[in-house]
């Protein structure tokens, strides 16, 4: 937290710049080294003994059998610079001692903050019992019935969150992926530096590796001599060499009085509503929340902002951050589902898992990168083999030429199972959104891929026995008109280069 110490945090971005320099001088030290003598029996043996000894460490790990193979190819064709990436990238949480103290520190948070008391529908069918029973068991949080949603897309989501802030009495929580300071976000800056100095808790966390390069020391400083407590997740000078540099805070979480929440697709930044340079046009969903589910939120938050700064927050100041919320009038159904290294049972991948195969109508879907694991893959391929209606939305225009071809590897043989592919027109779909049937949606910060579902700090809103499952489907139903459907026919006469740099990216997926 930048109080005391406030520039510790502010000078480790040039130590961050240096240290990268010496390690991209290693590197090529290394690789000249190795080119130069490359007939040198020591030097082959070492190189041989080093890529064996992690093979082995690899094959015996608990991981999923692609994940083994992309990384075992990674370390045998890129033998030092393999292990070395290995090393930063792909080395498994449960040996990241900080995430086991960051378990133990959240169970701690769960008891004092959220009583978990399973929701039971007397009058629901046994079909909704058996889910509620296994999305509450695997998410370990509650199911709360008093609490309003309300979808929020494009600009709409910057003008709510601004009357929030400006609208706050105790305080203001705030928790991103990416955050930038421009001409659309800098009256959330100034709101936040005015609260705070009329006396309102005003805390930001950000996380260290996604805004590396997107805050300035300046706009820091003001933020901090106005009063507002501010966090990187994550030290910003390790994110090199650090053993948790592969595990980024992708959460978008604000929490305003305890009483309002908001998550989604949305980071603070003007692309997140115009687009930039190579998107243009920029897609994006967010969710309102007001009620009792706003307690998970909050206890995401504090959980994940007491892992950062260690700040306590005594017993006595529950009823602070835990306001008791007034009665709303609706039947509606919300869980919060948060995963991450700081969870075992991966509830976010097995929740989406089961909401697949449960599924007997529609899985309508929307996300920037489609890199599946192969169970939600297969999943998803016999739902639609089902009769199921599988239709899947993802950006017409790229932000990530790699990766991109990694999600136009998967579309073939998606196809081929009677899944449906749509590409938003010249528009970069990053909002993620879940409906299965006209029972269940999701909105998050759930990407498609490895990454999110395996890797990052994510959180999710689900929804059930809910108006807004419908308000969702329509958003989709609309990008579903203005995109164009991948036909298979005309997707399988793509050049002989996309198909071999799709195959050559794809070996990869496990680590995007």
């Amino acid at each position: 937290m930048v109080k005391g110490k406030k520039w510790r945090m502010l000078k480790s971005r040039t130590r961050f710049v240096w240290l990268l320099i010496v390690v991209i001088l290693g590197i090529l030290i290394t690789a000249s080294i190795f080119i130069q003598y490359a007939n040198s029996l020591i030097l082959t043996i070492f190189q041989l003994l080093l890529s064996f000894g992690v093979f082995i460490f690899i094959f015996f790990s608990h991981r999923d059998p692609t994940t083994k193979w992309a990384w075992i190819i990674i370390i045998f064709a890129l033998p030092i610079l393999g292990v070395s990436l290995f090393f930063l990238f792909g080395r498994n949480k449960r040996y990241i001692v900080q995430f086991q103290r960051k378990i133990e520190q959240n169970l701690q948070f769960d008891y004092q903050y959220e009583a978990f008391v399973p929701l039971q529908l007397e009058h629901a069918e046994i079909y909704q019992q058996r889910q509620y029973q296994f999305l509450q068991t695997i998410a370990a949080r509650p199911m709360y019935q008093n609490t309003h949603t309300h979808v929020h897309v494009g600009q709409e989501f910057f003008t709510e969150l601004l009357t929030a802030i400006q609208g706050a009495k105790h305080h203001i929580h705030l928790e991103f992926y990416i955050v930038r300071y421009d001409d659309v976000t800098q009256p959330i800056f100034t709101a936040l530096c005015e609260q705070a100095r009329a006396g309102v808790e005003v805390r930001l966390l950000v996380d260290a590796g996604g805004s590396f390069r997107t805050l300035s020391d300046v706009v820091i400083r003001d933020l901090v001599e106005a009063g507002v407590l501010f966090a990187f997740f994550g030290d910003p000078q390790s994110l090199v060499l650090d053993s948790t540099v592969n595990w980024r805070n992708h959460r978008k979480v604000v929490v305003i009085d305890g009483t309002i929440g908001f998550i989604g697709g949305f980071n603070l930044g003007r692309e997140y509503v115009f687009g930039d340079d190579k998107t243009k046009n920029w897609r994006d969903t967010h969710l309102r929340l007001v009620g009792d589910a706003v307690r998970s939120l909050q206890t995401i938050f504090l959980e994940d902002w007491h892992f950062s700064t260690h700040e306590h927050f005594a017993s006595e100041q529950s009823n602070q951050y835990f306001p008791e919320c007034t009665t709303v009038s609706t039947t509606d159904i919300v869980q919060i589902i948060s995963d991450g290294p700081d969870t075992r049972k991966r509830p976010l991948k097995n929740s989406l898992y089961k909401l697949i195969n449960t599924a007997t109508q529609r899985i309508w879907l929307s996300t920037p990168y489609l890199i599946l694991p192969n169970d939600i893959l297969q999943a998803l391929k016999s739902a639609a083999l089902s009769g199921v209606d599988v239709r899947i939305s993802i950006p017409g225009n790229p932000d990530k030429k790699m990766i991109y071809r990694c999600t136009q590897s998967y579309i073939e043989e998606l196809i081929e199972a009677g899944v449906q592919i749509y590409l938003l027109t010249d528009t970069f779909q990053h909002s993620k959104v879940w409906v299965f049937d006209d029972e269940f949606a999701a909105c998050g910060t759930v990407n498609l891929d490895y990454r999110s579902l395996l890797i990052n700090f994510e959180a999710m809103a689900l929804l059930s026995n809910n108006e807004t499952i419908e308000q969702l489907a329509e958003i989709l139903a609309t990008d579903f008109q203005q995109s164009q459907r991948v036909e298979l026919r005309g997707w399988k006469k793509r050049s002989y280069y996309q198909k071999v740099s799709e195959s050559c990216t794809r070996l990869f997926a496990p680590i995007f």
